[in-house]
């Protein structure tokens, strides 16, 4: 079975563990990339436990074969947040800079570029909870660089959803979630409608706060997400 390399993204103030996943070295690329936010129950330093609601999508065989990419996936520390937002209010605001594994996270995505064979049209990014904010909040500050984002049981400051028109969005919420409010997805699907944004929202009826098993359950979410290209 394939297998993640394990690193640490180092930097003057502080450090990111990361996994990254490559695709089959007999595979030609260039190739994607796909960054994973992981949720605040994962957050840690052991560079192992944050990928596990991806594991079964990535690591499959057949969606290797179809869908050869680049997955990195840092964690980020108990201490902090990808976003410093409560996450059971339904009104947010935008914190004036990045939170420091956000920006690393960035910053982690710009070395990879230009160390790995990657489709710089094709970057994206997903995360569940506390990473479905994460993921709002790097297609917010970082919006040149996303072709498309896939936030999973977020929220986020709906004021900002002009800083992110140029990523395609699907997003996904359970509808009796109880950690963060189903309105707060709602509200931001709302936004980008009028601002014309391209976004898919699939709502799950019966789903609390584990929309990720639904999310990222099918090869189909690969295929419309490696479809769409940045301009």
């Amino acid at each position: 079975m394939a297998q993640y390399e394990q690193h640490l993204f180092i930097s003057a103030k502080d450090t990111l563990p990361y996994r990254l996943l490559k695709p089959e070295a007999k595979i030609e690329g260039p190739f994607p990339l796909v960054l994973f936010l992981h949720g605040a129950g994962e957050r840690g330093r052991d560079n192992v436990k944050h990928t596990q609601y991806i594991d079964k999508l990535f690591l499959d065989s057949s969606n290797r074969q179809q869908f050869p990419c680049y997955v990195v996936a840092p964690q980020c520390p108990p201490e902090v947040k990808w976003t410093d937002m409560k996450w059971k209010e339904t009104s947010h605001r935008q914190s004036t800079e990045a939170t420091w594994p956000i920006k690393r996270a960035k910053q982690l995505v710009d070395s990879l570029v230009h160390t790995l064979n990657v489709d710089t049209s094709r970057i994206y990014v997903t995360g569940l909870s506390m990473g479905g904010y994460g993921t709002f909040d790097f297609c917010a500050r970082y919006a040149d660089i996303v072709a498309a984002a896939v936030p999973v049981c977020g929220g986020y400051d709906v004021s900002k959803t002009a800083d992110m028109q140029s990523v395609s969005f699907r997003i996904y919420h359970g509808a009796k979630d109880l950690v963060v409010p189903v309105a707060n997805s709602q509200k931001m699907v709302a936004a980008m409608r009028e601002q014309k944004m391209k976004v898919q929202y699939i709502e799950l009826p019966e789903v609390k706060h584990d929309a990720w098993l639904n999310a990222y359950k099918s090869s189909e979410l690969l295929e419309w997400l490696f479809s769409i290209r940045k301009k």
